[in-house]
């Protein structure tokens, strides 16, 4: 079971540039029923220090947050979650601007100490 996408992936799939909050996702279970749902919000996976900062890995998992009515038999164990692509999202240059950011010593500094 997958924990998420690399953050690197946004960069290396161009299909992922335009993955945003509020778009098309359809549940396949295994027994063939589908659903459709929507993203509610992505983060990513942080581990708080025993100073209380937070700090992420260098390439961290960006992990998918689903709509709160969805119940574990709605994900359950061998449920793919495709995304229908129906919507518009960050441009290529956007998500490069983002990735740059999180590399600046600034954004490394504020997710060490945290706000």
């Amino acid at each position: 079971m997958s924990n998420g996408i690399r953050l690197s992936e946004f960069a290396e799939r161009p299909e992922l540039q335009r993955f945003m909050q509020g778009i098309t996702l359809e549940l396949r279970l295994s027994d063939g029923t589908k659903r459709r749902t929507h993203l509610v919000n992505y983060c990513v996976g942080t581990t708080r220090q025993e100073d209380g900062s937070l700090l992420a890995e260098d390439d961290p998992f960006v992990h998918f947050l689903l709509p709160a009515e969805l119940t574990p038999q709605d994900v359950s164990e061998g449920t793919e979650i495709w995304w229908l692509d129906e919507e518009p999202g960050m441009s290529q240059s956007e998500v490069k601007q983002m990735l740059a950011d999180f590399q600046q010593p600034d954004f490394q500094q504020t997710k060490q100490s945290g706000p």
